[in-house]
């Protein structure tokens, strides 16, 4: 399984209502219709969505098997929100993949589409 791993520490975060790939208009990664709901601990581990999204400190989201060229957009209810992908492509456990990993090698999104 390839996994990619971002975490946030934008405050915007908290409140994220969706993932999806910038380049393409269709489908989600991950939704949520409620940005007041507290986002899951990171320990309660992954639900259905191609990407599963968590708080332990930071926000931390794990993608499985994104397709070659996805370009990670995160929004919330203000517009977008930064990120740092620290991992990409990672064959590993989805347990502890956000935690174990701290150099950053991309930044997110800057603005809105």
């Amino acid at each position: 399984m390839n996994l990619t791993c971002i975490t946030s520490e934008d405050p915007a975060a908290l409140t994220v209502t969706k993932m999806y790939d910038e380049n393409n208009d269709f489908g989600h990664f991950w939704d949520r219709n409620d940005p007041t709901i507290p986002l899951p601990p990171c320990s309660n581990g992954s639900d259905d969505s191609q990407c599963s999204v968590c708080l332990d400190q930071l926000v931390k989201v794990v993608c499985r098997n994104l397709t070659a060229g996805v370009k990670i957009f995160m929004e919330g209810p203000e517009g977008s929100i930064n990120y740092n992908q620290t991992g990409e492509n990672l064959s590993s456990l989805e347990g502890n993949i956000c935690g174990s990993l701290g150099a950053t090698n991309s930044e997110g999104p800057q603005s809105g589409p």
